[in-house]
């Protein structure tokens, strides 16, 4: 009986857990490198290319990377990743 009742807590609280997990997006997934980026927003601190690297307008963005691209030695690690990041959220 003891068992039963532990089995029965056991299933009930997976049944809980189950429950409230968030409806995901199999097509996109969430990145948090803190503090460089933030995929929700997104929020982006990698110095100046940030509000380019950030901007939802085609033409910004592209001229980021175009203006990165022409400075790749110049470049921080966190930039090109962060760049590189950016370039697959956009498809």
């Amino acid at each position: 009986m003891k068992y039963l009742s532990l089995i029965s807590l056991i299933v009930i609280f997976t049944n809980f857990c189950i429950g409230q997990l968030p409806e995901m997006d199999p097509s996109k997934i969430e990145i948090y490198i803190t503090p460089f980026y933030n995929s929700t927003g997104p929020v982006i601190k990698v110095g100046e290319h940030s509000r380019g690297l950030a901007s939802d307008e085609s033409e910004e963005f592209l001229n980021t990377i175009h203006n990165m691209k022409e400075n790749w030695s110049m470049l921080s690690v966190e930039e090109l990743y962060i760049g590189a990041i950016r370039l697959y959220d956009r498809e």
